[in-house]
């Protein structure tokens, strides 16, 4: 049977960046399927956000190009002037790599763009590093060479202590932001779990007290349920699983437009199934430039798929040697018209009625499934409870 089924599954941003611009891809929405929404960001090799006209984007689905419904890029408000501090796990962990980069590299990269995308001189950026201690790497400052500096100087030592990152004196990250002259925001690196359970009510209520908002990335895992609470209280997000330096540049870039009041665009298509294939590709393409980001989305059990099977799964256990027995199945066509060309079997026992319909989208179909068991061959044999064994009797026809 030709089945026309597509299924969506939402998934993180995902980013390649090229001649120093990107594009991320995120939040896919299927719910108003074959119209699909996502949004995307847009930056240009200065980390500016760039806001896209239609005309310029192609949206594609395994190669495929689609018809570009409506983008939106709204108007966002002035940019603030942030007071960041970025805070490095440089725990022994860091050596671990994920491909051709390790975990500090990734985590420097990521500093290092966010440093160099921060706009004018109304921004100061400093730089804290922990272990199962805290570093204070570089103070306040808009001079983006002694950050680069800091960043690069880094240096792996001890285990993961998240009160020590965010909490405790000397650098902990709130301890440095406090003293910050705008809009404060932390942005928390780790690859690890925590030595002990962090204190995240401390941590919350010290960052509201301070108008400051937290940020939290993980390096190759799950975030853990504390950096989920502290963000989520404090008004920041969760960046998780991130594995190579392009990623983490893009996580970066995303906190960065974020903290100053950016927002994402929209974009609305319209998809058309593939019968072949249990997964899309959807790639967003700025055509003047040729940057372009693909996201992989993945079928799941818990998304309907376009076919509705009614019952799920038919059970032969009452057909008699020599007679047939006739199932019903029914379908139903959930997400879009659906063309059936041909039904075939690889069991000539079976026979399935009708081969080739067409239904529109809510129309269904009864098919009947005929099931022939033959009688056994005469070689000494006998038939019962619709199987044969072998007899002193001969087979009777």
């Amino acid at each position: 049977m030709k089945k026309n089924i597509l299924y969506f599954f939402l998934v993180v941003f995902a980013y390649q960046a090229i001649q120093s611009q990107s594009i991320s891809l995120f939040d896919i929405d299927k719910s108003a399927y074959p119209n699909i929404k996502a949004k995307f960001y847009s930056f240009d090799k200065a980390g500016t956000q760039i806001k896209h006209q239609k005309s310029e984007l192609s949206i594609l689905e395994n190669g495929v190009n689609r018809s570009i419904v409506k983008v939106d890029c709204p108007p966002g408000p002035p940019q603030k002037s942030l007071s960041s501090v970025l805070v490095m796990d440089v725990s022994f962990s860091m050596y671990h790599s994920f491909g051709s980069a390790s975990n500090i590299e990734l985590a420097q990269a990521a500093a290092i763009s966010w440093i160099n995308a921060l706009p004018g001189t109304n921004n100061e950026c400093a730089i804290t590093s922990f272990s199962d201690n805290n570093y204070a790497n570089q103070d306040f400052t808009t001079d983006k060479s002694a950050l680069l500096k800091a960043v690069n100087q880094l240096r792996l030592i001890g285990g993961t202590d998240y009160d020590m990152a965010l909490l405790n004196p000397a650098a902990g990250g709130l301890r440095i932001s406090k003293s910050g002259k705008y809009q404060r925001v932390i942005v928390f690196l780790t690859d690890g779990a925590p030595n002990r359970p962090p204190s995240v009510d401390e941590i919350v209520n010290q960052a509201i007290n301070q108008n400051c908002v937290i940020y939290c990335v993980t390096l190759g895992m799950r975030a853990p349920g504390s950096l989920i609470e502290i963000s989520t209280r404090t008004g920041g997000e969760v960046f998780e699983n991130v594995t190579t330096i392009e990623d983490a540049k893009a996580v970066y870039k995303k906190i960065l437009d974020l903290s100053q009041g950016g927002s994402p665009c929209t974009i609305e298509w319209n998809s058309e199934p593939d019968c072949k294939l249990d997964s899309t590709v959807i790639t967003l393409k700025v055509n003047s430039t040729n940057v372009l980001t693909n996201a992989k989305v993945m079928y799941g059990k818990s998304v309907n798929p376009q076919i509705l099977y009614t019952p799920s799964k038919l059970s032969i256990n009452d057909a008699i040697i020599g007679q047939s027995v006739n199932k019903t199945l029914k379908i139903k066509a959930t997400a879009g018209d659906l063309v059936v060309n041909n039904i075939t079997s690889t069991d000539t026992k079976f026979t399935i009625t009708p081969k080739n319909f067409t239904l529109k989208k809510g129309d269904s179909v009864n098919l009947n499934k005929f099931i022939w068991r033959n009688t056994c061959p005469c070689n000494n044999t006998i038939s019962t409870h619709n199987k044969c064994f072998t007899s002193i009797w001969k087979c009777k026809l």
